[in-house]
C-alpha cells in the first residue's frame, strides 16, 4: 500500500491496513492491537519490538527469553529461597538437631521470647555441666523447655531453671529426659518458624497463581501477596511489641511492676505518674507509678508500651510500609513509558492548502 495507507508490521502474514480520516488514524496491526490518535489505552508490549519496524511482526527464536526472565525471575527467587530453607531444615534434622522455638520470656536476654532455639543431641559419655542450656522435656509430659541447668544431682540428675525466675522448676530432671545442649539462638526468628505452615503455604498458593494469572493480575498479586504473608502472622500473634509483668508490688500511692520485654522490638514502659522505662528484648526491668486513691495494688492500672526505635528504624518502618505503593509507582511509571516507546506512529497526515500573501494558493 502507499500514500496514506503505508503498511507496517515486519513479517506479518495478514497485513495491516490503515485508514486515515480527519485526525484520527486507526491502525490493525498483525498482532491485533488496535490504536485510535496513534496511542493504545494498554498496549500489549511482551514481544514487540521498538523501533520502525511496528507493533506487529514475528517473534524470532531468542525474542522471548527476555520477557519471560523479566516475567518469572521474581518466582524464581522465592522458590529458590524456599527450597533453600526446607534443604537447610531437613539437613539439619538429618544430622540429628532439632529445632524450637521460644514462646515464654523465662530466660530473659539470654534467649528472649520468639527465639529460634537450635540443639544437638549431647553424646552419652559427655558430663552435663552446671550452668549449661538444655532443651528437655519436662517429666511426665510432652512439654519442651529451654532452661539452664543450676545444679547437677547424683545419678545424672538435674535442676533446671529460667534465668528470670526466682525459684528452680518443680521438677527433677532426668538424663534421659534431655533432648539436647542449646548450639545458638537467634531472636526473632523462632516467630517466622512458628508461622512456616502458614508462610510456606500462602507462598506456594501465590507463586501458583502468579503462575497462571495475567498480566495484571500477577502484578496484583507481587505487590499485594508478600504484604498478606507477613500481615497475617503479625496480626494473629502480635510479636513486635509486647510485654508480661513478673510481679508487681505497692509501698503506699506507689506502685512497682516487674516487666519484661516479650516482644522483637525495644520498647519503652510507662504507668501514669512515672517515668518512662526503656527494655531491650527479654531485659525485666521495674516500672514506678501511681496508685489510685482506694485502688488496691496495680489490678487495672494500665501500663503503656510503645516501640523504641531510632530515628532510622522509623525510617525503615515507613518505608516498609510504603514499598507497596513506591513498587506500584515504578511499575506504572515503566509500563507508561513502554507504552509511549511501543506506540505505533500513523502515516503523516497530508498537507493543507492555504493562500500566500500574493494570493497564489501554496501546496
Amino acid at each position: 500500500m502507499s500514500g496514506d495507507g503505508e503498511e507496517r508490521g515486519a513479517g506479518t502474514s495478514s497485513g495491516a491496513e490503515n485508514a486515515t480520516g480527519g485526525d484520527g488514524v486507526e491502525v490493525l496491526g498483525g498482532d491485533g492491537v488496535d490504536v485510535l490518535g496513534g496511542v493504545d489505552a494498554e498496549p500489549e508490549l511482551e514481544g514487540q519490538r521498538v523501533g520502525g519496524l511496528g507493533t506487529g511482526g514475528s517473534r524470532g527464536a531468542g525474542s522471548d527469553w527476555p520477557a519471560a526472565l523479566h516475567r518469572w525471575w521474581p518466582t524464581a527467587v522465592v522458590g529458590g529461597v524456599l527450597v533453600a530453607l526446607l534443604l537447610a531444615w531437613a539437613g539439619w534434622l538429618l544430622a540429628g538437631g532439632g529445632l524450637f522455638w521460644v514462646s515464654s520470656s523465662s530466660m530473659g536476654e539470654t534467649i528472649p521470647e520468639g527465639s529460634l532455639v537450635a540443639s544437638m543431641p549431647i553424646p552419652a559419655s559427655q558430663p552435663i555441666r552446671t550452668g549449661e542450656v538444655v532443651v528437655f522435656r519436662e517429666p511426665g509430659t510432652t512439654n519442651v523447655f529451654v532452661h539452664r541447668v543450676v545444679q547437677v544431682l547424683p545419678g545424672e540428675r538435674y535442676l533446671t531453671k529460667g534465668d528470670l525466675e526466682r525459684s528452680p522448676d518443680p521438677w527433677v530432671l532426668q538424663r534421659s529426659g534431655v533432648i539436647g545442649g542449646m548450639e545458638t539462638s537467634i531472636p526473632g526468628v523462632g516467630w517466622i518458624y512458628h508461622s512456616a505452615t502458614w508462610l510456606f503455604l500462602g507462598a506456594a498458593i501465590l507463586v501458583g497463581t502468579s503462575m497462571y494469572a495475567g498480566r495484571r493480575t500477577r502484578r496484583w498479586i507481587g505487590l499485594l501477596g508478600p504484604v498478606v504473608l507477613i500481615a497475617v502472622p503479625l496480626l494473629r500473634y502480635r510479636p513486635l511489641v509486647d510485654g508480661y509483668v513478673l510481679q508487681s508490688t505497692q509501698h503506699g500511692a506507689v506502685g512497682t511492676a516487674h516487666i519484661v520485654d516479650s516482644g522483637v522490638l525495644p520498647v519503652h514502659f510507662a504507668m501514669h505518674g512515672g517515668r518512662s522505662v526503656y527494655a531491650a528484648p527479654g531485659q525485666a526491668v521495674d516500672v514506678l507509678g501511681k496508685v489510685p486513691s482506694g485502688g488496691t495494688g496495680l489490678h487495672g492500672v494500665p501500663i503503656h508500651i510503645a516501640a523504641a526505635l531510632p530515628w532510622w528504624g522509623w525510617l525503615l518502618v515507613v518505608v516498609v510500609c510504603l514499598s507497596p505503593l513506591l513498587v506500584l509507582e515504578v511499575d506504572v511509571r515503566r509500563r507508561h513509558a513502554l507504552a509511549l516507546a511501543m506506540a505505533p506512529v500513523g502515516p503523516a497526515a497530508p498537507a493543507e492548502a492555504g493562500v500566500g500573501d500574493d494570493g497564489a494558493a501554496a501546496t
